[in-house]
């Protein structure tokens, strides 16, 4: 089990798979859109004076008349926003915002605008519109070589699983549903195991080419999987010709669904959701590890794909860093951001006599995962049951680890480094 400790001294002067000393850990200008509402009173007219009482019937004055007027169109609209506001609040129905009659603001580039709604995220707990929620995830490999950092669209994922994929580079599947960015990428190669966690997921898989045993077992179909290959949908990806082959492969969420819908290919999906706990209520879950988990180093080799996360309290997330500067979307200048952050521990192993140094990874079964939350660590166990059941994080007595409602990154590294996970 994984200890607290100071993280040591890293020894990066070359790429050898050695226990090395490690260094010490790098220790919403929203802005409000206010209405300005001008109130207009009802005008007040003088009443004329009576003179006399006619005999007749009173005629209705003009100023009378007017008042008359001025008074039922008032309640016309009063009755007509009434409605409106009844109409809008219905769970499902999706809000329309100032951003949504500004021509300038690119919409596929921010996040949806939710109003409170009976309808929650399946990957990230969060409450969403029923467009959301029922929207099949769009899973995406994307590459994490460093000279193609930072990447486009990360901060927009839900959901991102990093594992090693050939001479212990990582690479990402990053799944989306609630943002729609207009670029995703640079778009790599498919892994087995990653058609594990997307299949449980019954998300479309984007990639370009794979290893041969990821190619042929998406020629032999996939269960629920929807295979987005380069090589053969091309018209949903495009290439950025101010950058180098292979590594300016790129999708936009927005215009992948359209082109999903033009094929008629499944859009509307409902995958089996985890269980997220409200990290403000947390009585019914035992604390697995009572210790504090402000930065954490999670062991990879190279040491240059180590990942550092670092929790900001005030803002209740960790903060990724690689190669000792913080890890930043393309797209937002930002840096990527995680409620919570996973750390699962499986078989990593060498494919023989492979060129490449590629590797297969377990992905059913179980093992040791470590949940870093709330600036806190919980050690638990993942499980997956099969090939199309979610993986799960749970405790000894199989009750679910508290993952906060938000993103959640989850980092799948080699049994054989678990005593290398460092927190403070």
């Amino acid at each position: 089990m994984a200890k607290s400790k100071t993280i040591k001294t890293v020894k990066q002067a070359k790429i050898i798979k050695v226990k090395v000393k490690r260094a010490p850990v790098i220790n919403k200008l929203q802005q409000q859109v206010k209405k300005n509402i001008t109130r207009i009173e009802p005008q007040v007219v003088k009443q004329p004076a009576v003179v006399a009482m006619s005999k007749n019937k009173p005629k209705l004055s003009h100023v009378t008349f007017w008042q008359y007027v001025t008074w039922f169109s008032g309640l016309l609209v009063v009755i007509m926003l009434i409605g409106t506001i009844i109409v809008v609040n219905r769970p499902g129905t999706k809000a329309i915002g100032i951003n949504n009659f500004n021509p300038l603001i690119n919409q596929t580039n921010q996040q949806e605008q939710i109003l409170p709604s009976a309808f929650v995220s399946s990957l990230t707990g969060e409450g969403v519109t029923q467009e959301v929620a029922e929207r099949r995830p769009l899973a995406v490999m994307i590459e994490n070589f460093y000279t193609v950092r930072p990447q486009s669209g990360l901060s927009f994922a839900d959901l991102v699983w990093e594992a090693p994929t050939e001479g212990g580079v990582t690479r990402f599947l990053a799944v989306f549903q609630k943002g729609l960015p207009s670029r995703i990428g640079p778009v790599r190669s498919a892994r087995s195991y990653f058609i594990d966690w997307a299949r449980e997921l019954e998300a479309f898989y984007a990639h370009s080419g794979g290893s041969d045993d990821a190619l042929d077992e998406l020629a032999r179909g996939v269960e629920n999987l929807q295979d987005v290959n380069e090589f053969s949908n091309e018209q949903a990806f495009w290439r950025d010709d101010r950058e180098a082959r292979p590594h300016n492969l790129y999708t936009a969420a927005e215009s992948f669904y359209t082109y999903a819908e033009n094929r008629n290919w499944r859009t509307i999906n409902d995958p089996s959701p985890w269980q997220f706990v409200n990290s403000d209520n947390l009585t019914s879950v035992p604390r697995l590890i009572m210790e504090q988990a402000k930065e954490i180093l999670v062991p990879y080799f190279p040491l240059e794909y180590d990942v550092l996360w670092k929790y900001q309290v005030g803002d209740g997330v960790y903060e990724r860093w690689m190669d000792n500067k913080p890890h930043q979307d393309r797209i937002t200048g930002g840096t990527l951001q995680a409620k919570n952050v996973i750390v699962m521990f499986t078989d990593v192993v060498p494919i023989p006599r492979d060129p490449r140094l590629r590797v297969n990874i377990t992905t059913v079964g179980s093992g040791t995962a470590y949940l870093f939350v709330n600036g806190v660590v919980y050690k638990g166990l993942w499980q997956k049951k099969s090939l199309e059941s979610r993986t799960e994080f749970v405790d000894a007595g199989g009750n679910f680890l508290p993952l906060n409602p938000g993103v959640t990154w989850i980092s799948v590294v080699d049994k054989s480094l678990e005593q290398e996970l460092e927190y403070k």
